[in-house]
């Protein structure tokens, strides 16, 4: 759940929102839609971690886990995949490697921007989740489920 509609959250929204207008409108780009949606691969980790950071605290194995496995799949999917389809897309097209008959320039030309502001989305994203992944993965080891430590100051709770 989301207190604050951030500046990069809407953004990151609304150009993945438009990625869609404009694939489904003009019907190209199966192999950029496809590495939008492979993008989505971190979400599953990202889900795990926040559902689980607020149950069993910073500090278990499952939670740090989650988040290892989202800064893994962020680098890999987000940052690798985004920057892969922004070059091998914008080089097409400005290479005219491919003929998009029947779809106007322009719908091609924003799409290369938006491409460009979806790197730029992810490069901002990555800085916060390295140095919360280092956060993460520093945090004490994992306390009893009740929130007391293993030991004798019982007034420690989870974080």
């Amino acid at each position: 759940y989301r207190k604050a509609m951030t500046v990069d959250y809407l953004a990151h929204h609304a150009v993945f929102c438009f990625f869609c207008l404009l694939i489904q409108y003009d019907c190209f780009g199966p192999y950029l839609a496809g590495w939008l949606l492979i993008m989505e691969i971190s979400t599953i980790f990202l889900n795990g971690f926040s559902f689980f950071r607020n149950r069993l605290g910073y500090g278990h194995w499952l939670v740090k886990a989650f988040f290892l496995l989202f800064g893994i799949s962020f680098f890999l999917c987000r940052l690798v995949g985004t920057t892969h389809i922004a070059v091998h897309f914008c080089r097409a097209v400005f290479r005219q490697e491919f003929i998009f008959s029947g779809i106007p320039r322009w719908h091609i030309f924003l799409v290369c921007f938006a491409l460009v502001a979806a790197v730029g989305i992810q490069i901002f994203w990555a800085w916060a989740i390295v140095k919360k992944l280092v956060k993460v993965l520093r945090s004490p080891a994992a306390e009893s489920v009740d929130g007391k430590g293993s030991d004798d100051d019982s007034s420690e709770t989870l974080g």
